[in-house]
């Protein structure tokens, strides 16, 4: 992949970066530490905005080789405007919005009209030790729910197993296998009455198995 900028690219970054020098200043920043109503409409003014957001809505579908000179130069000048978080809800915008909301939120970021923010958290979270603790318990009832599946599933998955193994040995033998005399089946019966007798003593086993982890 080529990162190098176009000649395009380049002479944005370095106009920015001149406007930035001019008007961005750190006594101008400190008088405006939460953004200047002034510097955001001149980032519109020069596409910025617009830059990110596609052709459908205002913008230019620039992508991220096109931002990287524009985000080198902003932190080269400790730019405090939200372009970034602007340029990531509004991409979030662009592929999860349903089509009112493109309509009415992306063309007013790219004209300058609206700042926007990702915000994944709302204001009933909640403090952190609670956000934790909330964390917590469906972590723990997730666990408990494995653990109970687990218990449940594992003597069946070791049951089909065993079944597999004996219908298996049975089936590539080619012969009748040697019952054993303890079992009280009679030699002459034939291989799937010995089977079935065969997988009853295998669930009498499992069944044992789920009493002991029950």
């Amino acid at each position: 992949m080529n990162f190098d900028y176009s000649e395009e690219q380049q002479l944005l970054a370095d106009s920015l970066r001149r406007y930035l020098a001019a008007q961005h200043s750190f006594e101008q920043r400190k008088k405006v530490l939460d953004g200047s109503a002034e510097v955001w409409a001149k980032f519109a003014e020069m596409g910025l905005l617009a830059l990110p957001i596609s052709p459908d809505y205002g913008g230019f579908g620039g992508g991220a080789v096109d931002l990287m000179g524009i985000m080198e130069a902003f932190g080269e000048a400790l730019v405090v405007e939200p372009y970034l978080a602007t340029v990531v809800a509004s991409r979030i915008v662009a592929r999860a919005g349903i089509g009112a909301q493109k309509k009415a939120l992306l063309p007013a970021v790219a004209e300058g009209r609206m700042k926007l923010a990702f915000a994944h958290t709302g204001e009933q979270s909640g403090t952190l030790p609670e956000m934790l603790t909330r964390h917590a318990a469906i972590e723990t009832e997730a666990i408990a729910s494995f653990h109970e599946q687990l218990a449940a599933w594992l003597p069946r998955i070791v049951y089909a197993l065993v079944a597999i193994k004996v219908a298996a040995g049975i089936v590539s033998s080619g012969v009748a296998p040697r019952v054993p005399a303890d079992l009280f089946i009679d030699r002459r019966a034939s291989v799937g009455r010995f089977l079935l007798r065969r997988l009853a003593n295998y669930l009498v086993l499992i069944q044992s198995i789920e009493a002991g982890l029950a």
